[in-house]
């Protein structure tokens, strides 16, 4: 069994050790360069030494190959293999936004899947926590790499590679990834960032300590303290998957063990590092984390950096509920300073109701998508001010009613923006859109529905009287949808869409229950067997009785 000693406080980071392996106190940037150095020794002595990568600069270097493209709302989805050095391989999911001007670039994510059988796949059966495409939806260029041992890598044998562990093999094909991506001409190099769920959480600790270049890192319940008793069984802990040494080098005496979470944190420190840690997490207890925070804290606090180390433990188990997801993004947009809409998105962001002034100035901006932005934006503070500038707008925008739907490239950009402003207008509690989302629901061409189902999804969510007075019903129209869209990207998104807005579970579950039964989307599956309608139509139905905000 594992030795936890009775009195292992966790240590100061204050300190580094001298060349007479006496404790100094960290005084100056120098300082703090060895201690990180001295951070990722310890780490090493645990996980492994880490390999020195190839150098690439370009990216024949990898020997991409992609054995399929899909376009799906905003982001074309690609899933590709790459080597990472000879004989290794790594599979994954990228993920890029369309609509791109010549030479524009976005930051780029990383993304880490759990402990699940499907790996990179998991996440298009998981509507809860699919973080992945709502933060490909938002513009950033997004990949999915697979763990070892897990997805298209689960016959990886860590018993026969030239690694240690498990992580330290993670940490070199995480990095070899940051690398890929800042070779795509999509990405811009010098705003990379990190995110990961449970083991993903893990290992985006891992790699933001080892790869200066990550600028921002978001674990959700990724780590807790090595004096976790439910995380120290010898069978989780001192296997070839996690940290083998701590068996065969340090006899399972954790007092022998050269390294504990918070030394991690002195290598990631001053970047920017957002923990959702809930405090009943069964898998990475919270007390571990809500013990280190303070000590963590105060490096940060040293290295003048006290906003960059965001720690949030509120109740909750082992989930990524939609409320976290969402704060987390604004730290990560506002990181790496892109927001998809813009420097307004920003500037509501950051400013919050300081910004009004001039979003509302921005009602008046000769850009059209400014003035959909701004009003937006106000109605996310509480304002309705760009109300009367929607209607405005939409009426100038939308086709007259019985006129043929326009189907140049030109009418459908229109179309597109006259949805975008019809959606500000249900938010707003508006349903002018509705007709031109009714009509375009089933007859819009490709890009044109799965926008029309989020405009009918906030329209759904207006009072009853209002739909009754207006004639309008938005929900029938979505469960039409359910039947008849054929496309499986499309249905794909609209299946997102309804989950996220839709309030009324019950009308959503009935949708769902459609959706389920479909004789067009048969062959949209998730790799464990459903369709995706019925993972939606489970997860609907499973989640009835909980908030709104448990999506």
């Amino acid at each position: 069994m594992i030795v936890i000693p009775p009195k292992l406080p966790l240590e100061s980071l204050l300190f580094y050790t001298d060349a007479d392996d006496n404790r100094q106190p960290i005084k100056t940037d120098a300082d703090r360069k060895l201690k990180r150095e001295q951070s990722l020794k310890a780490m090493q002595k645990a996980m492994g030494q880490l390999p020195g990568r190839p150098r690439r600069t370009s990216l024949k270097d990898f020997n991409i190959r992609t054995t399929s493209t899909q376009q799906r709302g905003r982001y074309t989805k690609k899933h590709i293999h790459y080597d990472v050095a000879e004989g290794e391989v790594v599979h994954a999911f990228l993920y890029e936004p369309l609509g791109l001007k010549p030479g524009e670039k976005r930051p780029g994510i990383i993304a880490h899947h759990p402990t699940a059988k499907y790996g990179k796949q998991t996440f298009e059966g998981w509507p809860n926590s699919n973080f992945v495409t709502e933060l490909a939806m938002q513009g950033f260029v997004v990949i999915v790499p697979d763990y070892p041992t897990i997805g298209e890598s689960r016959d990886y044998d860590l018993t026969a590679d030239r690694y240690d562990s498990g992580p330290i093999k993670g940490v070199f094909n995480h990095m070899s990834s940051v690398d890929l991506l800042q070779l795509l001409p999509t990405v811009d190099p010098d705003r990379i960032g990190a995110i990961g769920h449970s083991l993903g959480g893990r290992n985006t600790v891992y790699l933001q300590a080892f790869d200066e270049r990550v600028k921002v890192g978001v674990s959700s319940c990724g780590w807790t303290t090595f004096r976790s008793k439910i995380l120290l069984e010898e069978r989780l802990l001192a296997t070839e998957y996690f940290m083998p040494f701590l068996k065969t080098k340090y006899n399972l005496d954790l007092a022998k063990f050269p390294f504990e979470y918070t030394d991690a944190f002195a290598a990631i420190a001053p970047r920017v590092f957002y923990s959702y840690s809930p405090a009943s997490d069964g898998v990475h207890p919270g007390w571990g984390p809500a013990a280190a925070a303070p000590v963590i804290q105060k490096y940060y606090d040293a290295c003048g950096a006290k906003d960059a180390f965001i720690f949030k433990q509120p109740p909750g188990d082992h989930h990524f509920p939609w409320t976290w997801r969402q704060d987390s993004y604004k730290v990560i947009r506002d990181t790496l300073n892109y927001h998809l809409h813009g420097a307004l998105g920003l500037l509501a962001e950051r400013k919050g109701r300081e910004a009004i002034p001039d979003l509302k100035k921005a009602l008046d901006d000769p850009s059209q998508k400014n003035r959909w932005v701004a009003a937006h934006h106000l109605g996310l503070l509480g304002d309705q001010s760009g109300l009367a500038r929607m209607k405005q707008d939409f009426k100038s925008l939308a086709p007259n009613q019985g006129t043929p739907l326009p189907s140049d490239e030109q009418g459908h950009a229109r179309l597109v923006v006259a949805l975008e402003v019809a959606r500000v207008l249900a938010e707003l509690g508006d349903g002018a859109g509705y007709a031109l989302a009714a009509e375009l629901a089933t007859n819009g061409a490709s890009g044109h529905r799965w926008r029309a189902a989020e405009v009918l999804a906030y329209v759904a969510n207006l009072d009853n009287d209002v739909l009754s007075a207006g004639d309008m019903d938005p929900i029938g129209i979505l469960k039409t949808m359910a039947a008849t869209e054929k496309d499986n990207d499309e249905f794909f998104v609209y299946l997102d869409r309804v989950h996220k807005i839709v309030r009324d579970r019950s009308e959503m579950i009935a949708i769902f229950a459609i959706a389920k039964d479909s004789k067009h989307q048969t062959e949209l599956k998730v790799p464990w067997g459903p369709t995706v309608g019925e993972v939606y139509w489970i997860v609907a139905s499973r989640d009835k009785d909980r908030p709104y905000d448990y999506k």
